[in-house]
């Protein structure tokens, strides 16, 4: 296996798209009145995944299978956050991820990997407000690795990144006293970035105060992706909790 082989196998092994935004499903609430004035939330957030399928690296096929312990221990540190604007019956999501991992394969070398993922998209309820909207917009992935042999003293360095595209819809559920639930599903991909993409996301929020939330939920995201030498077809899900703070 080449050396890229070896460097994005590793990736994958260790956090390869296991910070994947969760807490989107949760961040627009049906319980906010629909009004002319602009609402905005602010929401960081914690995603514990696990990952499941297969990666092919020029031409070898590895089965990964990690829990999320296992993908935890080699985190080194991440931010992740999801910022909503709406207006009316229109809403608008931007849900960032950043993600940096490290390993020692052998003893004399050490790997880096930092993952960034960005989803963004509109929604609406056509025909005015109401609990099911629309959505469509995008999801990017960015994958950066670098493996040192600290022997030699060399640097070896690769990126894998796409864009896919991807429409929806989420059913928003006011369940009174001051409680929020929410459906959300889409897909993507459609051979733009990935062949075939498909995210389902479920979650509940508590407004504890007229300016701050907790919520949890649950993701499930399946990805089927091929780039020539490398390609994954792989399923993450697993639960999520955050807070938010609504101005």
């Amino acid at each position: 296996m080449t050396l890229k082989g070896k460097i994005l196998s590793s990736i994958i092994f260790l956090a390869v798209l296991a910070g994947i935004p969760a807490v989107e499903a949760v961040a627009q609430e049906p319980g906010e009145d629909s009004s002319s004035e602009w609402q905005f939330a602010f929401i960081p957030y914690g995603w514990s995944t696990g990952i499941n399928g297969n990666v092919t690296v020029d031409g070898t096929t590895r089965r990964v299978e990690a829990s999320a312990g296992d993908l935890a221990e080699f985190r080194d540190t991440g931010v992740s956050f999801v910022f909503t604007a709406r207006k009316d019956n229109w809403g608008f999501l931007l849900d960032s991820v950043w993600s940096s991992y490290s390993d020692s394969p052998s003893p004399d070398e050490r790997l880096q990997t930092d993952v960034w993922l960005l989803d963004g998209n509109v929604s609406t309820s056509l025909g005015g407000a109401g609990p099911l909207e629309l959505l469509a917009g995008f999801r990017y992935y960015n994958i950066d690795s670098s493996l040192r042999n600290t022997t030699s003293n060399t640097t070896i360095s690769e990126r894998e990144s796409w864009v896919d595209p991807l429409i929806g819809a989420q059913f928003l559920i006011d369940l009174g006293k001051k409680w929020t639930g929410v459906l959300k599903g889409d897909v993507g991909g459609f051979n733009v970035g990935s062949d075939s993409a498909y995210n389902f996301a479920a979650g509940v929020g508590w407004r504890v105060a007229e300016p701050i939330s907790l919520w949890a939920g649950y993701r499930y995201l399946k990805i089927d992706y091929n780039n020539n030498d490398f390609a994954l077809d792989i399923a993450l899900s697993g639960f999520s909790l955050g807070f938010g703070f609504h101005f």
